[in-house]
């Protein structure tokens, strides 16, 4: 089913209703920890290493286009490993989870705790009012809010290719938010502003030093500045390039909702299996908002319970035609009416542990904690 015909339903079905069907089909095995996705993560950091010290031995630039697109490759798919890494999906051991998720996050040079809050709004809200990552609604469009959404948001505009980078702004947004802003208070170019705990300023604070630390250590070894452009910068281009591939698929092609129905908030795209294996299943989007602790390595298989028991509320299609409606957006999207409020959401009574995976809990557990 394609987003464009699901707004023609109007019954609403929320998290825990597709819980209690799909979790008893579900083998054991899909919610313990995916050990062995630690292999991929030492072979992408072993692959950076060396293209870091390939770069700084080889005494002409004839390699270097090779090395970068090495690099980025490894940067990219190591951003997605940090994401199920955040979840919990690889090790819920507390020793490891926050020391790993800031070197992972930091390859990429975003701040781990910032990318917490921001993530944890993400699935509690997700394409609803509260939402960071939804597309701007045409009241939200002030001038720095015009900006945004014209410029970080694929639409009809021609030439707009600001949105590929859309990375390197995304962190930069969501800290000056953090550190300006406090409250329900927020600035026009963000969508929404997650609940910060207390301490969380300093936290940030302190891992933008470590990444700064870090790149300045880096330049040291290389040499030149040049050198470091080309293993951090482009490669972190190349990251948001690949991460924005999906990032608007995944609730860009929906109307704004009311952030309780995840299957009328988001749609999972079909790519070539070789994505699939380098990006964690990350088209699969609609079953990891399901499901956000899962290994990974199932979502095909709730891909295809979805299609026997919610074949009309199911959103998939190829990424090609994603991006054809996509880019025919318009600046601003619309709202879809909903059956309530997020704050219902939040409060309205939940399943049995057992039943529903929440879509906080990933985050929940451990937030203010180092």
């Amino acid at each position: 089913m394609s987003p464009t015909e699901l707004s023609t339903a109007e019954t609403r079905l929320r998290h825990s209703d597709y819980i209690a069907t799909l979790r008893p089909l579900l083998p054991a095995d899909a919610f313990r920890p995916n050990t062995r996705a630690f292999l991929p993560i030492a072979l992408h950091i072993t692959i950076i290493v060396c293209c870091w010290a390939a770069i700084r031995e080889l005494p002409h630039r004839t390699w270097w286009p090779l090395i970068v697109i090495l690099i980025g490759n490894s940067s990219a798919c190591m951003a997605f490993l940090a994401h199920d890494f955040a979840h919990k999906s690889v090790t819920k051991n507390r020793a490891l989870l926050y020391p790993l998720e800031l070197v992972l996050w930091g390859f990429n040079l975003f701040p781990a705790t910032l990318w917490r809050r921001v993530h944890a709004a993400h699935h509690v809200h997700t394409n609803g009012t509260h939402d960071p990552d939804r597309r701007f609604l045409a009241s939200e469009l002030s001038l720095s809010g015009t900006v945004a959404a014209a410029t970080l948001y694929p639409n009809k505009l021609k030439w707009n290719i600001g949105f590929w980078l859309q990375w390197f702004v995304y962190g930069i947004r969501h800290a000056l938010t953090a550190f300006f802003y406090s409250g329900s208070d927020k600035p026009g170019y963000v969508t929404a502003r997650p609940i910060y705990q207390p301490g969380d300023r300093v936290w940030i604070a302190l891992e933008i030093g470590f990444i700064a630390a870090w790149q300045f250590a880096l330049w040291l070894f290389l040499g030149q500045a040049a050198k470091l452009v080309a293993v951090t910068l482009i490669p972190v281009a190349f990251t948001s390039a690949v991460v924005s591939w999906y990032f608007y698929t995944n609730h860009s092609l929906n109307p704004v909702d009311d952030g309780n129905d995840i299957l009328a908030a988001s749609t999972s795209v079909i790519v070539p299996p070789l994505f699939n294996m380098l990006h964690s299943n990350f088209a699969y989007h609609t079953e990891h908002h399901l499901f956000p602790t899962m290994n990974s390595a199932y979502y095909p298989l709730v891909s295809t319970l979805l299609q026997q028991h919610f074949p009309e509320r199911y959103q998939r299609l190829p990424i090609w035609r994603a991006w054809s409606i996509l880019l025919r957006n318009p600046i601003a999207t619309s709202r879809r009416g909903a059956i309530g409020t997020d704050a219902a959401r939040d409060t309205a009574p939940m399943a049995a542990p057992q039943q529903r995976q929440s879509s906080s809990a990933p985050y929940s557990r451990y937030a203010g904690s180092h």
